[in-house]
């Protein structure tokens, strides 16, 4: 199995262009899915495969006897599409999440970047080429969808017993949610193996299509900031209240994210408990004046001992520059 190292964006960008182009050099259709998972050292398996004890069926019947008054994007209509939304809200299943878009999976591997994080590890992206999978599999070099008659080995009706077969499939799902749509999700459904990165005859290289980018802790900050420049941001992926909630709180009351997803390096806990909320806020929109560049500005920030000695240092370094005084008057 292949595995790179991206410390930047445009890295990152650079070997997923790579990889798509080698796969495609072999197989014209190949069309690589993605997932971001925030720690390296975690493998392919899904969810419910990690619990020691589960009862599937159990948790299909309750969730949807007791899903059915909050939905908002409309009733699901099949086993499948019920199975698809339990996934996306976090309910166990032999799911794993996958996308068509590999900066909504490298999002998905550093959105934590923006905080302080002494434990962070690196992330990774993982890239897999579902044609290669299925045709791996069961012999179809294709991307099944729920209705076709493979895929019915996979799941069923509740308290229908089921033989589940060995090796997991790609599966595309119909749009069932805003936030599937949203993140352009696909997905692999596991059968009796467990581990997809174990399940898979991946000691030939030349053969394998499954791939992993390793991002380092070191690199996750400035990367995540670079997505929010992008538009690549937390209402962007998760198109609802609870996503607004949390970008907004990030924005205006730690003063993680700006417009321009910039982030005050190294600001800790001590500076941020008395830093007024409108200048954490707003060095991402000052246009710096000369000598006092963003990095700069931080690193008073760092070094402050007080408000006022802050004070001090902004002014001094930026010349009385009024957009600062402003700030500063509240």
């Amino acid at each position: 199995m292949e595995e790179r190292t991206a410390e930047s964006l445009s890295e990152f960008v650079a070997h997923v262009s790579q990889v798509c182009d080698e796969w495609r050099e072999e197989d014209e259709r190949a069309s690589p899915w993605f997932r971001g998972q925030a720690d390296a050292r975690w493998s392919l398996i899904p969810r419910a495969y990690r619990y020691s004890r589960i009862s599937e069926d159990d948790l299909r019947t309750e969730f949807r006897r007791r899903a059915t008054p909050l939905l908002t994007d409309g009733r699901p209509d099949d086993v499948w599409e019920w199975y698809f939304l339990m996934q996306h809200h976090g309910i166990p299943t032999r799911l794993l999440d996958w996308s068509e878009g590999a900066l909504l999976a490298l999002y998905f591997a550093v959105r934590s970047g923006l905080k302080e994080d002494p434990t962070r590890t690196a992330a990774v992206v993982w890239v897999l080429d579902p044609w290669w999978l299925n045709e791996k599999a069961m012999g179809q070099n294709c991307v099944l969808d729920p209705t076709d008659i493979a895929s019915q080995k996979y799941l069923a009706e509740v308290g229908v017993s089921l033989i589940l077969p060995d090796l997991p499939i790609a599966i595309r799902p119909p749009h069932v949610s805003r936030r599937i749509a949203a993140q352009q999700s696909m997905f692999t459904i596991f059968g009796a193996q467990q581990n997809l990165v174990r399940a898979l005859p991946l000691s030939d290289g030349f053969e394998s299509r499954l791939a992993k980018i390793v991002v380092p802790a070191t690199a996750a900050p400035s990367i995540a900031g670079d997505l929010e420049r992008c538009g690549i941001s937390e209402t962007m992926v998760f198109p609802d209240l609870e996503a607004l909630s949390r970008e907004l709180t990030d924005y205006y009351a730690l003063g993680l994210v700006t417009p321009h997803g910039f982030r005050p390096a190294g600001l800790t806990s001590r500076v941020a408990s008395f830093l007024p909320t409108p200048v954490c806020v707003a060095v991402g929109r000052w246009p710096c004046p000369s000598g006092a560049s963003a990095s700069s500005i931080c690193s008073m920030w760092a070094g402050a001992s007080s408000p006022r000695r802050l004070r001090e240092l902004v002014r001094a370094r930026s010349g009385g520059h009024p957009m600062i005084a402003r700030r500063w008057a509240g």
